[in-house]
């Protein structure tokens, strides 16, 4: 069997923690690098450029900053004819639109991440077991778009959930992208007690983890900020009018029962299989927080692990 050269462009966190765990299996994965800062990685082998990176390897990642995303695919997709690319972006719909529709390109986002940034901060393991949002590419894309980078997926044990790009952008700005904002506001809000540093001390262990996400990297955060910044506003218009020293708890323990049961209770999996194209199919499945693994294709029939209530 032929190894399967993946390239990562972008080397921070995320990408770095890709180029960590394809590492882990050499039988199956080589993978090599590019990053705007030149510099040794860990014996990684490294390209050029990105035109240099996707003629030297079969699949691309683009782990770059959300305001040059769309720009790195393009240059990855238009430098090599057969290459196949995804990218790790939190927001999708405008990368989606810089790009244009490509059957060679796979929109996806792993949610997973950490406040702590670059190459440095990168681990293996940072990834494994995420749920990995993927969005169906140009509607005439053959399956081997999604088996190929189902494979690459899944030696991070991902939960696939297919989604549009829209509905991605106005889902994680409910539970990523507001979420970033408030954790800032309220810790930015500390300053303004009577006594900060007594307020600090006294602070429990949700404001704990409140601090933590408020301390990501801004420049990040500005850039996700600007590119879902309607969907994030939508969110944080109806939290101002909800907000009240009575929230509604029944609902919020019903919402936090369905986030632990769809997102962090372990799956059981059940084999399927469906006609091809069946991107109509697996769309709905991820409306209903149905997450997907080990897409293959027998004959002209989609087979997949489809994850299943206990």
């Amino acid at each position: 069997m032929s190894l399967t050269r993946v390239g990562v462009a972008g080397l921070g966190l995320i990408g770095g923690s890709i180029v960590r765990r394809l590492a882990e299996f050499p039988d199956l994965y080589e993978p090599i690098g590019f990053d705007v800062q030149r510099q040794p990685r860990s014996g990684l082998e490294l390209a050029d450029s990105v035109e240099h990176l996707a003629q030297t390897a079969d699949m691309v990642v683009v782990a770059a900053p959300p305001h040059v995303t769309g720009e790195v695919l393009r240059t990855a997709l238009d430098a090599d004819p057969d290459v196949l690319v995804t990218d790790v972006s939190s927001v999708k719909a405008p990368i989606v639109d810089a790009v244009g529709p490509d059957v060679r390109y796979l929109p996806s986002h792993p949610l997973a991440g950490s406040e702590t940034v670059g190459w440095s901060a990168a681990r293996a393991e940072l990834l494994q077991g995420a749920t990995w949002a993927v969005c169906p590419p140009a509607a005439d894309a053959s399956p081997e778009l999604l088996c190929r980078w189902g494979a690459v997926f899944d030696a991070f044990d991902a939960r696939l959930i297919v989604c549009d790009p829209a509905e991605h952008d106005r889902a994680v700005a409910h539970t990523s992208h507001a979420p970033h904002v408030v954790a800032a506001a309220l810790a930015a809000a500390l300053a303004h007690s009577s006594s900060p540093p007594l307020t600090a001390a006294l602070s429990g262990g949700s404001f704990r983890e409140v601090a933590r996400v408020a301390a990501s990297d801004p420049a990040l955060w500005r850039e996700i900020l600007e590119l879902n910044e309607h969907n994030v506003a939508a969110v944080l218009d109806g939290l101002r009018k909800d907000m009240s020293p009575r929230p509604d708890w029944d609902a919020g323990a019903e919402m936090s029962r369905l986030v632990r049961e769809l997102r962090w209770a372990p799956p059981i999996w059940e084999r399927r299989d469906f006609n091809w194209p069946a991107w109509n199919v697996l769309l709905e499945l991820g409306r209903n927080g149905i997450a997907i693994r080990r897409p293959a294709m027998e004959g002209e029939r989609l087979r997949v692990d489809v994850a299943v209530r206990s």
